[in-house]
């Protein structure tokens, strides 16, 4: 038993070293397949999984597991498979994530996904459905916005419900809500080109908590629907059976 055990161990160590062996299955440039890719360009793809244009490695030599963990590292990258299909070619399968929003901040932009990941570079990326800008103009926006961050839990959750908000929704005739982020007023949509402002201040996950937003809402399409050529600013402060309160626009002077 002894003598087959070790037989066994050398004609597969024999087959291991012929199978692998650089000249035999090597991967064809033309059959390397990659597919899924919109903010990941091919070639980063490439260099993460170590094929540079022109390699034809052995294709039973490929570490496809950490192929497919390594893709997983990229900002964009939400699933990915890696696999060979003999005798020479090389399927690689992205799923990469779904931008909601555009992140600006002063001097960068930024596509961010329903999770708040910032998967990539909006002034860099391909043509997108016009999606939901976001205006950072805190003197200390959220920390270190870097390809591949986060938005913090409270950020997130408010950001995604604002930006959702359409003219339709609260009643306004405007073309279009845009939402900023303020250092005294938190959250703000700003109406074009009516040109009112909807103050919904900051939140805390205690003490105001996001989860007051689909109130704040209602109370503005109450308000808008009562006149909104009449209003210039509104700050949506609720409490018990109050709104808030709101500044009318200015009219000019009588006869």
């Amino acid at each position: 038993m002894r003598l087959v055990g070790a037989l066994i161990v050398v004609v597969s160590a024999v087959a291991w070293s012929w199978i692998t062996d650089p000249t035999r299955f090597p991967l064809d440039e033309q059959q390397l397949r990659i597919s899924g890719l919109v903010h990941t360009p091919a070639a980063t793809v490439r260099e993460r999984i170590g094929l540079p244009v022109g390699s034809t490695p052995n294709l039973f030599s490929l570490p496809t597991a950490d192929m497919e963990r390594r893709l997983l590292e990229l900002p964009a990258v939400a699933r990915a498979e890696v696999r060979v299909v003999l005798p020479d070619s090389l399927v690689v399968a992205v799923s990469e994530r779904v931008p909601v929003l555009v992140w600006r901040t002063a001097d960068r932009a930024f596509l961010v996904d329903a999770a708040g990941v910032l998967i990539g570079d909006a002034m860099t990326a391909g043509p997108l459905a016009p999606l939901p800008i976001v205006h950072d103009r805190r003197s200390q926006p959220v920390e270190g916005p870097v390809v591949g961050g986060t938005l913090g839990d409270i950020e997130r959750s408010v950001t995604l419900r604002l930006a959702a908000v359409t003219p339709e929704l609260v009643g306004s005739s405007a073309e279009r809500l845009e939402l900023f982020i303020e250092d005294e007023e938190g959250y703000v949509l700003a109406a074009t080109p009516t040109s009112w402002r909807a103050i919904f201040g900051h939140y805390t996950p205690t003490l105001r908590s996001p989860d007051m937003i689909d109130q704040q809402v209602q109370c503005l399409r109450s308000l808008l629907a009562t006149g909104e050529a009449a209003v210039l600013e509104v700050r949506l402060a609720v409490a018990d059976d109050r709104c808030g309160t709101y500044r009318p626009r200015p009219t000019g002077p009588g006869p």
